[in-house]
């Protein structure tokens, strides 16, 4: 879909340019448009678990981000003020 009518243009960019391109997420999400839009109606129709579900094994990530960026021997609200 979107990723092959962006095809013909990759063909052109530097490397540079591909890895700008792979960094931000862009080229990743051209690639899986159809997973996207999939979970985003899932989203949208309010099926959050079922939408969770569905994205899990697009993830990529095999680490359990559950702290999020807090510290284990934080206190919550030093890690508020962090923000």
């Amino acid at each position: 879909m979107l990723a092959s009518t962006l095809e013909p243009l990759h063909t052109t960019l530097t490397d540079r340019q591909r890895d700008i391109l792979d960094e931000s997420g862009f080229t990743m999400l051209t690639t899986n448009a159809a997973a996207v839009l999939n979970c985003a109606f899932l989203l949208a129709l309010n099926y959050v678990r079922d939408a969770t579900a569905y994205a899990e094994p697009f993830s990529g990530s095999t680490v359990n981000n559950t702290g999020w960026g807090r510290d284990k021997d934080e206190d919550e609200w030093d890690d508020k003020r962090k923000s």
